[in-house]
């Protein structure tokens, strides 16, 4: 091949490679900059997502909260850390129940968590403890599983104070603090206004006295 010919064949060549790494490069910048631009909305979207939940959550007055399969809160709200840990919501982030309570309430909350573990399924609990003041609480606790992609992350829960809707005779009798899986759909009347209504929640609670 003449060496001017050789010389501008290769030239073009080069120049002809050259200009499709920028043709591709460029095609890669402006996928970079789609997918950062992206990026930014869902971060956007997220946060204005988070900021709705943490503000419903915490407009709540009874007690609710998200842990990993190993006891860590995720999430509590406001009624949660204030009621049931006696923290903040920082302080209770990645820390379990044991970490706040030094009572019998903690190892009735694992046993509850390890519920759900077990069935995977919703759960209704009552969860009677002595807090160390000497105090004795009922709890309604209910429990889901939070499954993603078909695997166990996690345990939601919510809880609802029902110490004053247990009689005296139950409180003296139940002296050992315990925990009672519930029906789901169990409704309770337990007010003077309501005395004509069936009174599950005593029902039950009965039959629990005599396994106390």
């Amino acid at each position: 091949m003449i060496p001017w010919i050789k010389s501008l064949f290769d030239k073009t060549c080069q120049e002809t490679i050259l200009s499709y790494e920028l043709d591709k490069n460029r095609e890669s910048l402006n996928y970079l900059i789609h997918l950062t631009e992206r990026l930014e909305e869902m971060e956007t979207d997220t946060q204005y997502r988070n900021a709705f939940l943490n503000a419903m959550a915490n407009g709540l007055d009874f007690p609710m909260w998200v842990k990993d399969t190993n006891g860590n809160f995720l999430f509590v709200n406001t009624a949660c850390a204030k009621i049931i840990l006696r923290t903040t919501v920082e302080k209770a982030l990645n820390l379990t129940d044991i970490d706040f309570r030094k009572d019998a309430l903690a190892p009735i909350c694992m046993k509850s968590d390890k519920r759900i573990q077990e069935t995977l399924k919703t759960l209704r609990f009552i969860e009677h403890s002595r807090y160390k003041d000497g105090r004795d609480v009922w709890l309604d606790v209910t429990k889901s599983p939070l499954i993603v992609d078909g695997k166990l992350v996690g345990i939601v829960g919510s809880a609802k104070d029902i110490s004053t809707l247990v009689s005296k005779e139950i409180r003296d009798h139940c002296a050992k603090p315990g925990l009672i899986e519930i029906d789901l759909n169990l409704e309770y009347y337990m007010g003077a206004k309501s005395a004509k209504r069936k009174n599950d929640l005593k029902e039950v609670l009965e039959k629990h006295m005599h396994d106390c």
